[in-house]
């Protein structure tokens, strides 16, 4: 049924994401077939984590409005989201949270193996970068000489970042607050077993999303010359009516799978969303999706939810 519904939307000349747990070849190779059928096969692109050295490259985190969105995306993949108020699941949340709007106060681009490596090793260049940021576009006297007035001739290490978060609360706070640079702050100074605690279902995850092949995959780094492969972006997959085939069979846990179908909706939808509040013409977008049990979790269908409010056709078939 799925082969027919995209079928038709090809020769129509919309776009079409076809996400296929079970990564079958047939229905591959279909969809490449009517990409040529209609002259197009440029318009076939494929993600398969399954054969890395074949697959585009693409970051889930590309569309959102705020820093918060893309934290209860993530924190969504954690399997106890699914318990409303489960307080594991709020508390990485705003750990995520404060991360990610650090990471946008100081210009950095979020990923998922930047966001794994702050959790994983702390936050202590965010500190650095977004004190020193902050200083750079507050202190109206040469903020190198006024920073280094307070820090004294600390100049790297644990020590500097502690000396810079006292010149931040004691000086430059007063005249010139940060509710991100508070957050990073408040994380940066969490104990950190309590912290590895809360955090600890939510990392496996993250790990399985950025560890080995899949890592360049999901956070493709522009500026890396050495990886020929392709970096798309739904918006521009969207705008060229691309044919976006995701398979996700060869991934040793099927919840991996999962979590990044449930990402790549997800950042579909806020990007049709964004069109719609910007009032821009929008093509239609098909999504079509192969049932598997193991693999369209509740992650998964929240998304599928969103995706089709922002007004994307979607299916679901067995």
């Amino acid at each position: 049924m799925l082969d027919s519904v995209a079928s038709k939307a090809i020769a129509r000349e919309e776009s079409v994401l076809v996400i296929d747990p079970k990564g079958e070849r047939d229905c591959r190779d279909s969809l490449k077939r009517r990409c040529e059928a209609v002259g197009q096969p440029e318009r076939f692109v494929v993600f398969q984590p399954g054969d890395p050295a074949d697959s585009i490259r693409i970051s889930p985190l590309a569309h959102f409005t705020r820093g918060v969105e893309l934290a209860i995306r993530i924190a969504g993949l954690n399997t106890s989201a699914e318990v409303e108020d489960d307080p594991f699941s709020c508390f990485a949340t705003m750990m995520l949270a404060s991360i990610i709007n650090g990471m946008l106060l100081v210009g950095e681009t979020p990923s998922l193996v930047a966001i794994n490596r702050y959790l994983r090793d702390g936050v202590e260049d965010l500190v650095e970068s977004a004190v020193t940021m902050w200083s750079q576009r507050h202190v109206a006297v040469n903020w190198q000489t006024e920073t280094q007035a307070s820090i004294g001739h600390v100049t790297s290490g644990e020590a500097r970042v502690h000396a810079l978060a006292r010149f931040y609360r004691e000086q430059l706070r007063q005249h010139a607050p940060s509710p991100d640079i508070d957050n990073v702050l408040n994380f940066y100074e969490h104990d950190r077993e309590h912290m590895q605690k809360m955090a600890a279902s939510l990392m496996p995850v993250l790990s399985s999303l950025t560890d080995g092949d899949i890592g360049p995959l999901l956070s493709p780094d522009p500026n890396d010359t050495s990886d020929p492969r392709q970096i798309g972006d739904l918006a521009r997959l969207v705008d060229s009516g691309s044919v976006f085939y995701i398979a996700l069979d060869a991934l040793p846990d099927r919840g991996v799978g999962a979590a990044i179908g449930s990402l790549m909706l997800a950042d579909l939808a806020a990007f049709v969303r964004h069109r719609q509040r910007a009032s821009q013409p929008s093509a239609p977008i098909n999504v079509l999706v192969e049932y598997d049990a193991g693999t369209v979790n509740a992650a998964m269908v929240r998304s599928l939810d969103k995706a089709r409010a922002a007004g994307v056709r979607v299916r679901l078939d067995a």
